[in-house]
């Protein structure tokens, strides 16, 4: 009979433990894995323009194969991308807002994380979309500094949800490429209300 009520008692407490592990699981995963969304207001005034990343406002792509951007078929697959979407239907002011959109904080680095310019190339190209229409588009051949300013004026109006898109790649020219692969590029994509 000890032994019965000793196995009880202890079928209970593997119970309690995994209902406990369970749930701490669980809080962690919502906490780590919430909202993107940050509010791109600076000041004191009402929080009204919101900003939403869909994955987050860090870049880190490795670079892989160059790639055709003419080959429509191929070229929204492999580019790597970032999204996301400034909203103003909260907006407070009846008129118009201007937001700056940059990259900052950008490094180029190597497979084993020193720094490399193999990047700093006409090859290794972006593209900026707003609402599906590019606004901006270069590369970082003889990029200097450690930021690039993508929109420096953009006017947005109220009661409008606005989508952004970043695209980086090489541009395969038909030539050997093979030392700009595997190099990686770092940044973070800021968002700016410059006037309202």
């Amino acid at each position: 009979m000890e032994l019965k009520k000793t196995f009880i008692v202890f079928f209970a407490y593997i119970v309690v433990i995994f209902g406990l592990m369970l749930t701490t699981s669980y809080a962690w995963y919502s906490f780590a894995n919430g909202s993107t969304t940050f509010d791109a207001v600076t000041g004191n005034r009402d929080r009204d323009i919101v900003v939403t990343f869909d994955s987050s406002s860090n870049i880190s792509t490795t670079t892989a194969i160059p790639i055709n951007s003419s080959d429509s078929s191929v070229f929204p697959l492999y580019a790597d991308k970032n999204t996301f979407t400034v909203d103003v239907t909260n907006f407070a002011n009846n008129g118009e807002a201007a937001i700056e959109v940059k990259i900052q904080d950008i490094s180029f680095t190597d497979a084993d994380g020193n720094a490399t310019d193999a990047l700093k190339d006409a090859n290794f190209k972006y593209s900026f979309l707003y609402n599906n229409s590019e606004i901006a588009s270069g590369n970082f051949e003889g990029f200097t500094g450690n930021e690039l300013i993508l929109e420096n004026n953009l006017s947005i109006t109220k009661d409008s949800i606005n989508n952004f898109e970043l695209r980086l790649w090489i541009e395969d020219n038909g030539g050997d490429q093979s030392n700009m692969e595997n190099k990686t590029f770092t940044g973070t994509i800021a968002v700016t209300v410059i006037s309202r």
